[in-house]
Order: structure tokens, then C-alpha cells, then sequence
């Protein structure tokens, strides 16, 4: 796998509010050359198991400026040759040979069952001999969206990665061997490249991924490169845009919704409003940010208690209580208008970062 560039990469784990790596490999068996991860979200390139029988090598690359790690390995067994490490917030380098077990047992779920996926796409399923009192069989798969959980069929789900109609927009499953030629692709849905399936890119391909967008290869992902060009292969993200959402939105000084701090505003049983800061709390702030597409960093949140400019509108939510598995802050329990919160906090008192 030769000129392959990874930049502005790595998608958030929401469950450990922590970001995944640019390039993670399960199991790894490549043989990388002028390979360039530099100015990512946190660790550049993250290694869990090398196979040695193939051999696994990287050479002439480049780690620059990672914000942790820039090269984080957790097995031995690679060849690393000609590599410059530089910048990165951390370690340049980083060996730790620790997995965790959620971890250990997703990468042996896909290595013992290559040919699954392929097999659910057409509904046929595979049960070991056993006993079986009830067996219930359900055509849809819910799809995991914290801003919008839904339900979806697996005919919707199981899709084609890209449409004729918009032959440079990408997302989705692929089942088969596609050929990519050479362009600008934009990235809108999740990429999976499933067990037994293969994609070629042409050199000079980009891939711009939408916010929150990443790519899955559990299958093969090639380089085609018949003419011995230097061109690279590059992923990258797209420019953040603050999403426009009925509910939730910030507002600036001006009122300016344009921007990623200021005062937080909902739109609750048909009205605009502000929320009391008084029982303001981190899971509260860090539910607040998921929606509005952005991540919360733990060590300002006390940036959210105290908004300079409290705006004009009243106060209309105070006493928040989610639950475990809320997603959206305005359906909490709380404290509303009815309670007349508004006489029992102070205009200053708004959430706000």
C-alpha cells in the first residue's frame, strides 16, 4: 500500500468520550510505503495485532503532528524503517501491549465469521445445532444515530455505496469488488468495505468525510496503480458546518447562530427559551453538545454555567432529569414555564459556554 495520505481524522466514541484513531488496524498484515498521518484528532495510527507470518512493515512514512500519539502499537512483530515522527502532542512513539476485552472479542466476532455479513444481506442466517424452544425472526436493524435513532429495514440498510445518479457521493455497505477512478469523493454515511469484498482506488483520489463519517475495511482496500504514479490517496474531512436543528441551537452576543460558543437556547412546548444554569450538570452540558454535533472538552465546564449575556428570551427550563439513554435535551423532565422558573432564576443565570 504505497502514497497514502490520512489527515483531519478520527471519529468520537461517545461511549468513552474519547477519539478513535485515524488509521486503526486489527489485524495487520500490510506493507505500507510513503504512508503520511499527520494533523489528526488524537493517536495517528493504532496497531492492535500484527500477523507474523506476513510480515507487516511500514517504511518512508511520516507521523507529524498528531494531537496524542503519533504511531501507538500493541504488538510486536513490525518492521518500521525510514519513518519520520514528529509534532504529535504526545509520544511519537507508543508501544502498550494492552487490548481491551470489548475490543479482543469484536475483531475474533469478524475474523471467525468472514462470510456473515453477506449472508444476513440476503436474510440467510446460519444457527449452530442447539435447541431452540422460540425463534423469532425480525427484518429490521436499528440504526445507531444518538441525534436520531430510528428503525430501518435491512433492504435500506444493506445499500449500495454509490448511486448513478451521484457518481462522486459515497456511503454505505460494499459487498463486492468495486473500482473507484480517479476524483473527489465526498463521504456522507459510513464506509464498509465487508469480509471477501475489495475496493480499488485510483491514485489521486481524495475522500472528503462528512462530520462524524468514517470508513470500516475488513475486507481489502488496494491501491491501483498501473501506470507507477506518485500520486497520493488522500483522506480528509470536510469543513464543520453547525447544524441547523429545530430544538437546540447557540446563540452568540449578536444572535449569531453561526458558532460554537454561546448561549444556549430550546424550543420546548412551542416557544423559544433559555435554561437555568442553577442544576446545570457535566452530563447535561456533554448531552447539549452531542446534539448540536459538537464534543464537549470535561476541563471548561464551567464555561457552561455563567453566559455573559442572558438575551432576551425567558427562562423556560430549569431541573433537568434524563435519563440513561436520552439523546435529546428538550424531551427530559424538567422544570418548566408551569413552575414559573422564571421568577426563581435569575436572568443571569442561563446556561451558556
Amino acid at each position: 500500500m504505497d502514497n497514502w495520505i490520512i489527515e483531519n481524522a478520527g471519529l468520537f466514541d461517545f461511549s468513552i468520550s474519547e477519539f478513535s484513531a485515524a488509521l486503526q488496524i486489527d489485524w495487520n498484515y500490510h506493507s505500507f510505503q510513503q504512508l503520511t498521518i499527520r494533523n489528526n484528532y488524537w493517536n495517528g495510527i493504532d496497531i492492535i495485532y500484527n500477523d507474523l507470518t506476513k510480515k507487516p512493515a511500514i517504511r518512508n512514512s511520516r507521523f507529524e503532528n498528531n494531537r496524542r500519539h503519533g504511531f501507538k502499537i500493541r504488538s510486536p512483530g513490525m518492521t518500521i524503517e525510514d519513518v519520520i515522527v514528529s509534532g504529535n502532542g504526545n509520544a511519537g512513539f507508543r508501544y502498550n501491549p494492552r487490548v481491551s476485552v470489548s475490543l479482543q472479542r469484536d475483531i475474533i466476532t469478524w475474523l471467525e465469521r468472514r462470510e456473515q455479513p453477506e449472508m444476513e444481506a440476503n436474510n440467510v442466517y446460519v444457527i449452530p445445532n442447539r435447541n431452540i424452544t422460540t425463534l423469532s425472526v425480525n427484518p429490521f436493524a436499528a440504526v445507531c444515530n444518538q441525534r436520531n435513532p430510528h428503525i430501518t429495514t435491512v433492504q435500506q440498510y444493506y445499500r449500495s455505496f454509490r448511486k448513478e445518479s451521484e457518481p462522486y457521493v459515497l456511503g454505505g455497505t460494499i459487498w463486492e469488488n468495486e473500482d473507484l477512478g480517479a476524483g473527489r469523493y465526498t463521504v456522507i454515511d459510513d464506509l464498509n468495505v465487508v469480509p471477501g469484498a475489495r475496493l480499488t482506488i485510483s491514485p489521486g483520489t481524495v475522500f472528503e468525510f462528512s462530520n462524524g463519517v468514517g470508513m470500516l475495511v475488513q475486507g481489502e482496500m488496494i491501491r491501483a496503480d498501473f501506470q507507477r504514479t506518485n500520486e497520493p490517496i488522500t483522506f480528509t474531512s470536510g469543513a464543520f458546518q453547525i447544524p441547523k436543528l429545530p430544538q437546540i441551537r447557540l446563540v452568540d452576543e449578536s444572535d449569531n447562530q453561526e458558532v460554537t460558543a454561546g448561549r444556549l437556547e430550546v424550543y420546548v412546548n412551542g416557544q423559544w427559551g433559555t435554561i437555568c444554569n442553577r442544576s446545570w450538570t457535566q452530563d447535561l452540558a456533554r448531552l447539549a453538545c452531542n446534539q448540536l454535533g459538537l464534543i464537549m472538552d470535561s476541563e471548561y465546564f464551567e464555561n457552561w454555567r455563567i453566559f455573559p449575556s442572558s438575551g432576551s428570551l425567558p427562562i423556560i427550563m430549569d431541573n433537568i432529569r434524563c435519563e440513561e439513554r436520552e439523546y435529546d435535551l428538550t424531551r427530559c423532565r424538567h422544570d418548566g414555564v408551569t413552575h414559573n422558573v422564571a421568577s426563581s432564576c435569575a436572568s443571569t443565570e442561563v446556561v451558556g459556554k
